[in-house]
């Protein structure tokens, strides 16, 4: 049988495209082989030749229907182990042979192996859910590790019936993942279907996205937690309250997102003390409280608070949201709180916008507000979040990178500029061993999670001279 194929992306890190003709041709599988010098040929990939191309009625001329894309990406396995030269294969038959296959380079001429060297690891973000003839669809962007697309395992709670629809083409996800093999099709749905489902003894349903050989202790933080109350999803402000605190964000997605953050974040505190007492956790930087509105759901006898310099956001939560106290702060790096008066302070999202100096500032507020055995749980934006940028990251940026452990970019929009004033906020990144040695003046890092909350790093502290022992039981989270 002869296949009418167009090959539309074909690089280092994978081949993909589309098939002319009638649909009784997607039956058939298309693979990937590596070759070697010896001409020895190694499977690298196998797709569907059904996969979902909206776009391709449009963009190429002959094709039929929209399920006629294939995808092979080639997994990363280190530095040198992406392939130059691979055949294509249905069946016995050859229908590409690709030589000299180039590597990516963003617009600057940094190459997709320079960004996998720096972090190559499975990242997931919430985009929102729907809800259509009894089918609860949550829907994301989800990265195969090293380009693995088998290395994902979903799992599911018992009595509740759902599955992962995945890989998803996401024509979106190529600005941000252009160096991750198997770009475009990174979208993920979870699809739930309510009435075969028992109704679970919480008050939500959490789902995972597990990467195959990670750790028990990281893995379990790779949660999808659905509140089963429609009031979770209801009575959030405009669009532009969501977007001036993160662009990526809308108020469909940050219903579910922040649930589960919400949920991660109490995971995680409860490694390092019990949360079975009337506890005081403080959002710092709440926005309009994305992840506090969620606490009360997770932590019951909590007291939530919520601090944010943005007023707008503050104000608007402090007349919607009844779960969450607002409390003012400003840039001066002051938070109107008594000394040692929370148990627990976590900030998403704050430390990855400030400069070393003012890092410094509000580290020594922070430290000044939590009690002796208090915790604090910070996200910064280290390797994973650099590789997640760039596609605007030059190669003498990405030297500095190497040669420094840390780098500032203007804000670019990220947040808005009336926040904190102009060239306030900007995009800061540090990695592990940088942090380490900055942050030590303030605090003792107890435990260092990477890409745990989409692609930003976690540090679990306490202040310095306090007590850093761990509660019994206590595991770290890096493996």
């Amino acid at each position: 049988m002869t296949y009418d194929l167009i090959f539309d992306r074909v690089s280092s890190i994978g081949i993909g495209g589309v098939v002319k003709g009638a649909a009784a041709v997607t039956d058939a599988v298309i693979s990937a082989h590596v070759t070697d010098a010896a001409g020895n040929e190694t499977l690298q990939a196998t797709s569907s030749l059904a996969l979902w191309r909206p776009e391709a009625r449009q963009k190429f001329p002959g094709i039929v229907q929209p399920y006629c894309g294939f995808n092979l990406p080639f997994r990363w396995t280190g530095p040198g182990s992406l392939p130059r030269s691979a055949v294509v294969k249905i069946g016995d038959q050859v229908v590409g042979r690709f030589d000299e296959l180039g590597d990516p380079v963003n617009s600057y001429g940094l190459t997709a192996s320079d960004v996998l060297s720096m972090s190559d690891r499975s990242f997931f973000g919430l985009q929102g859910i729907s809800l259509q003839n009894g089918v609860l669809g949550i829907a994301g962007v989800l990265t195969p590790p090293k380009g693995d697309v088998n290395g994902i395992e979903f799992v599911c709670p018992p009595d509740v019936v759902a599955k992962l629809v995945w890989p998803i083409y996401s024509d979106g996800s190529e600005k941000y993942y252009w160096y991750v093999p198997g770009v475009p099709y990174f979208g993920f749905r979870i699809d739930v279907v309510l009435a075969d489902c028992r109704h679970p003894a919480e008050n939500h349903i959490e789902f995972g996205l597990h990467v195959k050989g990670e750790g028990v202790d990281y893995n379990s933080l790779r949660n999808v937690t659905l509140p089963l109350s429609f009031e979770a999803s209801m009575n959030f402000p405009p669009e532009h309250n969501v977007q001036r605190v993160q662009r990526v964000q809308n108020r469909n997605g940050a219903s579910v997102s922040g649930a589960s953050d919400a949920h991660r974040i109490l995971k995680i505190a409860a490694r390092h003390t019990s949360l079975d007492r009337a506890v005081r956790i403080l959002d710092w930087g709440c926005g309009f409280g994305r992840v506090a509105r969620h606490l009360h759901r997770f932590a019951p006898a909590a007291e939530v608070l919520g601090a944010d310099i943005d007023a707008k956001n503050l104000t608007w939560m402090a007349a919607n949201e009844p779960h969450v106290k607002p409390v003012v702060s400003d840039i001066s790096g002051h938070i109107d709180l008594p000394d040692e008066s929370v148990d627990i302070v976590f900030g998403i999202s704050v430390m990855t916008h400030l400069r070393v100096d003012v890092m410094k500032l509000w580290l020594k507020e922070l430290c000044r507000i939590v009690k002796r055995d208090g915790l604090l749980l910070l996200t910064v934006a280290g390797a994973g979040s650099l590789a997640f940028t760039s596609s605007w990251i030059r190669p003498e940026q990405y030297a500095e990178w190497h040669r420094e452990g840390r780098i500032v970019f203007d804000n670019n929009g990220a947040v808005d500029s009336d926040i904190g004033g102009e060239n306030y906020y900007v995009q800061s990144k540090i990695n592990e061993a940088s942090l380490r040695e900055i942050w030590s003046e303030f605090v003792d890092v107890m435990d260092f999670i990477p890409t745990v909350f989409g692609y930003q790093d976690l540090v679990v502290c306490r202040p310095k001279t306090r007590n850093t022992s761990r509660r019994p039981g206590g595991t770290t989270s890096r493996s």
